[in-house]
């Protein structure tokens, strides 16, 4: 049994007080112009097909296997024709790259699309100008082909650090033009790059995120190194921040129609930076209806734990943020001269002493990175804040005092309030972290809280006196932002690009196609029609479809007349979908199933025939109905069928013995075989599974006494329900550790997850239908010592379903 507890606002908000100031970076973004994605042409007929192993950002990079689709031809089109299909292979590749392994995903990938040559650049560097690539070269004819992928992910802190630091470097001595840490690292890659190529060469350069962005800057500036440059770079870069002023941009532009970005409008990082930057080219907007409906099932097809996520109203969290901060900087608040020059406040701190405080957003930002990827706050340990809540708290009045006075406020005051809450925010989290923190001083916090803190409070609420209370109440919109900023990085994730680059890219259908094999007879060993059916299927060219398994379902040696048989085949489809009507036919036989799933990336298809040698014996199949009920009559079945393909006999649908009412699940063997898993070779009784109904639910909880620990609630020793998670909070719903909870006075909460007994029992259920959406509710009777209890919910989206009961409880 696991505990759980409840997604309330905790103690270790502070944590997420460090990373709101992460959010800091959007008050430097910018939406660039988009345009709708038409739907994509299909794969030309001489497309090759591969695996490609990719990182999944979302599972913090693990290993995802996918396919792959790809064409030469794609690079003798125009590179200012969009190509979504040579898109998706560029995104794939900036998610296996991200490595200088010799032998590792990146290199493999690339060698299979038929590159002679990799190298890597930039991969062991510290210096924060640098972006690291993967290169390969071959050859197209005459002429060479240069993939240049740049680093789009890192395992390890320190490149995470560089490049988050390179993020927030937007402006050197001036504050206009390109963004200042990008072009740098664009610029130092560029003689390295053309070098590649010689006279005769064709680039094709790719990367996400800060890469996409570098990617940007150096398809701009290749032109500077190679002659006619327009019509030799393949550009693709996917949700990258903003690279240039807008202005510049709209200038230059026409000369970059080669460059393709692709960028998501539920994603937060390409709106930055703000101040009406963009990035270089034509831009396409990935977010539509269509792969919005696909997203779940394609991240499932690669394997990605991002399937499954649902973050209801993060478009509407986005929008909300986004304009808020636009609103600041129309008011002229921080322009991109501000965010990066010297400022001077004068203040007094907690002692009364007078000081000025001279600092700078961007120099503060990159700091704060540097405290990020140093691992420092994974250090935190959250239930030290108990004891420092009243320093927290009084920071949080202080900086109440200081947003709420920005408006008309005397500067010295507002300079005051602000800095006395950085001092007590600075205390409470190096009392947090073992040994305390030097990266930051209380001039960064300030500088932090100055630019972040009108976002982290609602300065509409009135405090009430109650320390614990009043931070709730006054952080909240830091902790819906806390939450927010995990689900607004959603559709920044790897995985999530490159499943709705699927959809706008899919790969081509496999087609239908008929072998001509020896029709089987009896006598045949079983053996030969499978090794005669993989060799056809091998030679034919319309396929595309690898034999895994062939064979007769069946252990006898030799086939023999007056039986049934199936000859089963299970193949795998790299790089194409099957369509729905997809079969292949023996001699213009049909399959009687075609069923397919996706593994390891690939679809997986199985196959099955049905021959009838002879006239089949015959077989008689009784029935045992149990619980009291009357048994259907016998039915003949032929020799060899598989009762998959018969239909069972009627029955009743419930029954009840005992007090007890059951659900009739199915028809199954002595051994307990399911109905659709028995072969018939010989008569047979087969006996009525049941499965118990949940009517009614009994729970016994007695709340402790002052001094007791907590004893879990009770149920029937025979019940067919079970108790799997709890947890437990107090009044304020803030989490408590149940095993280790001594009961003091006052409230609590306690809330019980029950499930059914797997196999043996079911909820009693309705399902209710809405105008567009069904509901399933519990029908039973949930019974809390004794007396009726409606405090609970049904939850079906867990598997299996749960019902969760809240209980309140005092301790007296």
């Amino acid at each position: 049994m696991k505990t759980s507890y409840p997604k309330r606002f905790p103690f270790h908000i502070i944590a997420s007080v460090c990373i709101i100031a992460a959010l800091i970076c959007t008050l430097v973004f910018s939406v660039g112009c988009t345009h709708d994605l038409p739907s994509s042409e299909e794969a030309p007929s001489s497309t090759a097909f591969g695996r490609i192993t990719e990182y999944s950002t979302y599972a913090k990079g693990e290993a995802l296997t996918d396919t792959f689709y790809y064409d030469e031809a794609w690079f003798g089109e125009d590179p200012k024709k969009r190509n979504d299909s040579l898109a998706l292979l560029s995104m794939q590749l900036s998610a296996a790259a991200v490595t200088d392994e010799a032998d590792g995903n990146g290199a493999r990938a690339l060698r299979s699309l038929g590159f002679d040559r990799v190298g890597f650049v930039g991969f062991e560097t510290s210096d924060p100008d640098d972006c690291a690539y993967t290169w390969a070269t071959k050859k197209i004819g005459d002429q060479t082909l240069v993939a240049i992928v740049l680093q789009s992910y890192a395992f390890d802190s320190a490149t995470k650090t560089k490049g988050w630091t390179q993020n927030f470097h937007v402006n050197d001595d001036g504050a206009v033009g390109e963004h200042a840490a990008f072009r740098k690292a664009a610029e130092k890659t560029l003689d390295g790059i053309a070098a590649l190529g010689g006279e005769n060469a064709k680039y094709w350069i790719m990367g996400q995120s800060r890469a996409g962005a570098i990617a940007n800057l150096i398809a701009a500036k290749l032109p500077d190194k190679i002659r006619n440059a327009q019509d030799k770079i393949y550009a693709y870069t996917f949700e990258a921040p903003a690279t240039v002023d807008g202005s510049l941009a709209q200038e230059k532009n026409k000369s970059f129609a080669y460059i393709q970005n692709y960028v998501s409008s539920d994603d937060i990082v390409p709106m930055v930076p703000m101040w009406g930057m963009t990035r270089y080219g034509n831009h396409y907007e990935v977010k539509s209806e269509a792969t919005e409906l696909a997203l779940s099932a394609e991240l499932k097809k690669i394997g990605s734990s991002a399937a499954d996520v649902d973050f209801g109203d993060n478009e509407d969290k986005l929008s909300s943020l986004v304009a808020y901060l636009e609103n600041r900087l129309s008011a002229g608040e921080v322009s991109r001269e501000d965010y990066s020059k010297l400022r001077r406040d004068v203040c007094t701190d907690r002692n009364g002493k007078s000081l000025t405080i001279e600092y700078s957003y961007q120099e503060t930002m990159k700091r704060l990175m540097n405290l990020i990827f140093s691992g420092e706050l994974a250090k935190i340990n959250v239930d030290n804040l108990s004891e420092d809540l009243s320093v927290f708290a009084s920071s949080v009045y202080a900086l109440a005092d200081a947003v709420k006075g920005e408006a008309d406020g005397d500067p010295v005051t507002i300079a005051t309030d602000y800095y006395q809450a950085a001092q007590g925010l600075h205390e409470v989290i190096n009392g947090l972290i073992p040994n305390g923190s030097t990266i930051l001083t209380d001039t960064d916090y300030y500088a932090l809280l100055r630019l972040a803190g009108p976002l982290m409070l609602d300065v509409d609420y009135e405090p009430e006196g109650d320390p614990k209370y009043d931070v709730s109440r006054y952080i909240y919109p830091t902790i819906d932002l806390a939450t927010a900023f995990g689900n607004l990085s959603y559709a920044h994730h790897f995985d999530t690009v490159i499943a709705r680059l699927k959809t706008l890219a899919p790969q081509p259908n496999a087609t239908s196609f008929d072998l001509s094999l020896t029709q089987p007879k009896a006598g045949d060993a079983v053996s030969a029609m499978s090794t005669a059916f993989t060799e056809k299927v091998k030679s034919s060219e319309a396929s595309g479809i690898t034999v895994l398994k062939a064979g007769w379902n069946t252990a006898e040696a030799f086939l023999q007349s007056g039986s049934v048989y199936y000859f089963d085949v299970t193949a795998e489809v790299i790089g194409h979908l099957l369509p729905e009507d997809f079969k292949i036919t023996i001699d213009n036989k049909d399959p009687i199933d075609v069923s397919s799933e996706y593994m390891d990336g690939v679809c997986v298809v199985k196959l099955r025939w049905e021959f009838v040698f002879g006239t089949p014996e015959r077989m008689t199949l009784t029935f045992e109905g149990g619980h009291g009920s009357t048994s259907p009559t016998p039915i003949s079945v032929e020799k060899g069928k598989k009762l998959k393909y018969e239909t069972g006999p009627s029955f009743v649908s419930s029954i009840s013995e005992g007090g007890k009412r059951y659900l009739f699940d199915r028809w199954e063997s002595d051994d307990g075989t399911r109905w659709d898993d028995i072969t018939v070779s010989r008569d047979m009784t087969l006996h009525a599974h049941w499965i118990q109904l949940i009517d009614e639910m009994q729970i016994t909880f007695d709340a402790p006494s002052v001094g007791e620990e907590l004893q879990l609630p009770s149920i029937p020793e025979d019940a067919p329900y079970q108790l799997t998670e709890y947890n437990l909070s107090d009044e304020e719903y803030f989490p408590i550790e149940a095993e280790e909870f001594t009961a003091q006075a006052g409230v609590y909460h306690i809330n019980l997850f029950f499930t059914a007994i797997e196999g043996e029992a079911l909820f009693a259920e309705e399902t209710i239908s809405y105008d567009d959406y069904e509901e399933k509710t519990y029908l039973g009777t949930i019974k809390l010592n004794g007396e009726p209890y409606d405090d609970y919910y049904y939850d079906t989206s867990e598997v299996p379903a749960q019902i969760c009961v809240s209980i309140t409880f005092s301790v007296e």
